[in-house]
């Protein structure tokens, strides 16, 4: 049991053969092939269960099955009950109710709510057919100030750099945006492929308004309606994923695994835009 993937990154950033690619493989086969115990906070190697490959319709489960003396401890039952004899905390691997029939491969839930990104971060593969998988459009909100304050001056012609700048310092330091941010309600805002973050629009209003208080757009760059700017977003997004399919070089390390990753998400994307079309 330790805290080493967070590590490894750290440590391999000193090898000058090494790198990113490098230090998320050594990531991925620490945390695949362990289980994290939320009670105790820690991974645990449990070689040969650690074999069991992932499935979102699993016929078996693991468990930690801890003694009385880890939960409670003795003296606290003794009066009151016979206990068994003391034992250690035991891992378990568990059929599930259907039972596993002979031949067939044992499977477990890695995560049954997980978009993408935890399965190739961790484990380093792409789960097929994941009904929870989402498409991030915003991973904070002053990443939908930037879209914003993009959007607005790209429609009044004024798009320098400078003025990109200066309008997204100036949307974000107000104290609509800072107030929101420190409260994190608009933290990773999401779309599947039949609805948006129920949070999306209230965001986009939000900045809209921090954006008249504060005066900090030209007055020729026109107000975006909501949706509008979503969709926009989505367009974007969707674009990117396509070039980087089309530029995606075979061969390349990785290169499979990321194809993998943006091909459920260019179809969630296509599917919102066509149901808004």
């Amino acid at each position: 049991m330790c805290d080493l993937p967070w590590r490894l990154p750290c440590a391999l950033s000193i090898c000058p053969v090494c790198n990113s690619f490098f230090a998320s493989r050594a990531t991925q086969v620490f945390t695949s092939r362990c289980f994290f115990e939320p009670a105790a906070g820690c991974h645990m190697a449990v070689p040969g269960v650690d074999m069991a490959n992932h499935s979102f319709a699993p016929n078996a489960e693991v468990r930690v099955r801890h003694s009385v003396d880890y939960v409670q401890g003795r003296s606290a039952l003794e009066e009151v009950c016979e206990l068994p004899p003391p034992s250690p905390s035991l891992f378990q691997l568990v059929a599930g109710p259907d039972g596993v029939r002979k031949g067939d491969e044992v499977t477990i839930c890695y995560g049954s709510a997980w978009p993408s990104e935890p399965f190739l971060l961790l484990f380093g593969f792409v789960p097929e057919d994941n009904k929870a998988d989402a498409v991030v459009l915003f991973p904070s909100l002053l990443d939908l100030v930037a879209a914003y304050v993009t959007r607005r001056l790209a429609a009044a012609s004024d798009d320098s750099s400078d003025e990109l700048q200066s309008a997204f310092d100036a949307l974000a330091a107000t104290q609509q945006v800072q107030d929101a941010c420190a409260s994190g309600q608009f933290e990773r805002l999401v779309v599947t492929a039949d609805s948006m973050d129920a949070r999306m629009l209230d965001a986009v209003e939000l900045v809209e308004r921090a954006a008249q208080r504060a005066s900090c757009l030209p007055t020729q760059a026109a107000n975006i309606e909501g949706l509008t700017f979503v969709l926009e977003a989505c367009r974007e997004r969707l674009e990117s994923f396509q070039l980087a399919s089309s530029e995606a070089l075979p061969g390349v390390p990785g290169a499979a695994v990321a194809a993998a990753f943006r091909k459920p998400k260019q179809q969630i994307l296509e599917a919102l835009l066509q149901m808004n079309g």
